[in-house]
């Protein structure tokens, strides 16, 4: 390969600091999540500390009332005075509505909480993509192996 033949790829790597204290590192090639690392904790000096409270009532916002599934989402805010906001909030799964007020640091992180999981979810779809593609490149190759795609085929 010549070195003008090489393609140019946009990478981008995101870390995330989880409530929990974990930090995932996910890797964007070309604006497309690509791989993942977990380092298991957060050193000490990343991000802003989370109180026990905040974190229930993430839990509150997150998990739904009506049928205790964990897919609730944000789908309207608007601004409740100069540090809050009220936001309308919907379960996927039962479509229970809730509207709540929150402050601005309770926003961010309900915020960073529905980022991370998108991230999560764009990441397994490309993993599973990945896989599907690699298993139908392996059963392409013992096909031809074995003599069985002839060229009606195509």
């Amino acid at each position: 390969m010549r070195p003008d033949d090489r393609e140019i790829h946009d990478t981008e790597l995101s870390s995330i600091v989880l409530p929990s204290g974990r930090r995932l590192e996910i890797l964007y090639v070309d604006g497309e999540p690509f791989a993942m690392t977990d380092e298991g904790s957060a050193p000490e000096s990343a991000g802003t500390p989370v109180d026990a409270s905040m974190l229930d009532r993430l839990d509150e916002l997150t998990l739904c009332a009506g049928c205790g599934s964990s897919l609730v989402q944000p789908v309207g805010w608007a601004g409740h005075g100069d540090a809050a906001w009220q936001v309308e909030l919907r379960c996927p799964e039962c479509e229970e509505r809730a509207t709540s007020v929150v402050g601005d640091d309770l926003a961010e992180q309900l915020t960073l909480f529905h980022e991370r999981a998108r991230a999560l979810v764009e990441l397994s779809m490309v993993r599973l993509a990945s896989d599907n593609a690699e298993r139908e490149i392996e059963r392409f190759a013992r096909a031809l192996e074995q003599d069985l795609i002839l060229p009606e085929d195509f």
